[in-house]
C-alpha cells in the first residue's frame, strides 16, 4: 500500500537535500526533480541503489536482494517514461506452497475453498493485531497460521504473527470506520479502489533490477550528488531536508534535533535474511513451469522459499535458483534444503548476499510507533521529512508510487 511521509515539507523552498541513495531517496528525488526542486543527493556509501543489487557473472545474473518488480497499470508509464528495457515473466507459472509434511494437494484446496466460501460474510476483525488473527475466522487458525505465514515467509521474510492488517488492508478508511464490515465488503473495496489499475505481470530487466533505481538516477537532474558523505542534520535548516535511510540510521541523524523521535525509530525492528544463489548444470526437475517454492515455518525445511529464476524469465541454459533464508540460519542448512531438492546437479556457481536489516517488521507495534511518530513530528517546524519503506511500503512498486504521489501534491 501507498504510504505517507512523516514530518515538515516547505514547497516555497525549492532546495531538497534528500539522505539516502536507495530506492526511496532514488525515487522521491526523481519526481521532486521534475516539479522544479533543486536535489541534493547524499549517500553515506561508495554506491547508489541501496539493496538492490544485481551482479553479472559468466553464468548470469546474480540479484542479491530484490528478484522481480509487480507492476500495475500506475507503474507502467514511469517505467516507460525513465525508458527501461522490461523482461516479462512467464505467463501461467506454478506457484508451489509446502505445508508441513506436504505440498498442498487438491484435498487441501477443496477444504480451503469450502473455509474461504463459509467465512466469506463474516465480519472483519478490525482490531486484530496480526495477519493470522485477522484471517482466522475466514479461512480458519491452520490455514491463517500455516498457509499466510508461508506465504508473507516467501515475500516478507516474516510470519503471519509479525505483520499487522494495516499494512495490506486500508482499515483506517472512512469505509471500515462507519460499520463492521465482512470479508465480502472488504475484498469488493478493494477490489473497486484498485478499478483500472490491474496487476498485469511481474517484471525485472535487461541489466537486473539494479537498473531500476540506476534509471531514476540517470534521468534527474541533480544539483549535486555526495557519496561517502556522512551527512549532518542542522537544528535551522534553510531548505528542506528528506531521510530517505532506514529507521535506525534516521535516529542517528536525529538525536540531537528531536531526542523522542529517534528513540520511537530506534525501536524499528528489521529482519534479517540471506539469499543463497545457485547457478547448476541442469535444471530442477520439480521446479519446471514453476515461479518456486513456498515453505511452511513448521515444515522440514529450513529455508523460507526457493524462486526458479531461470523459470520465471526463461532464461535458457541458466539454472538459476535463489534460496531465501531468515538471518539466522546456516549456510550449511540452507545446503541441506538445496540437496533434497537437486542432489543430481552439478554446482557451477554459488554466491550467498546477508543482509542484516533487509525488511522493517510492519507489525502492530510498528504501526503504533508510527501514531507516535506523526504526533511527535507534528510538534516541531524543521522542515525535515521521513521517507522510506519503514512507514508503511515495503514494496518497490509502493515506494515508488508513495514518492510520486508526495511530490503530485506540492
Amino acid at each position: 500500500m501507498k504510504f505517507k511521509p512523516i514530518g515538515h515539507f516547505n514547497p516555497n523552498i525549492k532546495e531538497v537535500d534528500i539522505v539516502g541513495a536507495g530506492i526511496s531517496g532514488l525515487s522521491l528525488g526523481y519526481f521532486l526533480s521534475k516539479k522544479g526542486f533543486q536535489v541534493n543527493l547524499f549517500e553515506k556509501s561508495d554506491r547508489i541503489a541501496g539493496k538492490i543489487v544485481s551482479e553479472k557473472t559468466p553464468n548470469g545474473i546474480v540479484e542479491k536482494a530484490a528478484n522481480t518488480l509487480l507492476l500495475n497499470q500506475e507503474l507502467k508509464p514511469i517505467l516507460e517514461e525513465l525508458n527501461l528495457e522490461c523482461i516479462e515473466a512467464v505467463s501461467k507459472l506454478k506457484k508451489q506452497v509446502f505445508l508441513e509434511t506436504r505440498k498442498i494437494n487438491f484435498r487441501l484446496k477443496i477444504k480451503l475453498i469450502i473455509m474461504f466460501l463459509l467465512g466469506i460474510k463474516r465480519k472483519i476483525p478490525t482490531k486484530a493485531n496480526n495477519l493470522q488473527e485477522f484471517f482466522t475466522p475466514l479461512i480458519g487458525k491452520y490455514f491463517s497460521s500455516e498457509l499466510i505465514s508461508t506465504v508473507l515467509g516467501g515475500i516478507y521474510g516474516v510470519s503471519s504473527k509479525n505483520v499487522s492488517p494495516q499494512n495490506l488492508f486500508p482499515l483506517k478508511d472512512k469505509f471500515f470506520a462507519d460499520s463492521p464490515r465482512s470479508y465480502f465488503e472488504l475484498f469488493r473495496y478493494m477490489r473497486n479502489q484498485t478499478s483500472g489499475k490491474k496487476i498485469k505481470k511481474m517484471i525485472s530487466f535487461s541489466g537486473g533490477m539494479e537498473d531500476l533505481p540506476k534509471k531514476f538516477f540517470e534521468k534527474t537532474n541533480f544539483k549535486s550528488v555526495h557519496l561517502n558523505h556522512n551527512y549532518q542534520l542542522k537544528n535551522e535548516s534553510k531548505k528542506n531536508v528528506i531521510l530517505c535511510t532506514n529507521a535506525l540510521q534516521a535516529a542517528e541523524l536525529l538525536g540531537e534535533i528531536n531526542p523522542s523521535l529517534s528513540e520511537l525509530l530506534n525501536q524499528t525492528k528489521y529482519q534479517a535474511l540471506n539469499t543463497t544463489t545457485y547457478f547448476l548444470s541442469r535444471p530442477i526437475s520439480s521446479l519446471k513451469r514453476s515461479f518456486g517454492m513456498l515453505f511452511s515455518p513448521n515444515s522440514n525445511f529450513y529455508s523460507l522459499g526457493v524462486l526458479s529464476r531461470s523459470e520465471i524469465f526463461n532464461l535458457s541454459g541458466q539454472n538459476s535458483y535463489n534460496f531465501i533464508s531468515s538471518g539466522i540460519i546456516s549456510t550449511e542448512l540452507v545446503n541441506e534444503d538445496f540437496t533434497r531438492f537437486s542432489s543430481s546437479s552439478t554446482v557451477i556457481q554459488k554466491s550467498i548476499s546477508k543482509w542484516s536489516d533487509a525488511i522493517p517488521i510492519m507489525d502492530h507495534k510498528q504501526f503504533n510507533r508510527l501514531d507516535k511518530m506523526k504526533e511527535n513530528h507534528n510538534n516541531y517546524n524543521d522542515n525535515i521529512l521521513l521517507f522510506s519503506h519503514y512507514l508503511g511500503g515495503i514494496s518497490l512498486r509502493d515506494i515508488i508510487l508513495s514518492a510520486k504521489k508526495f511530490s503530485s501534491s506540492l
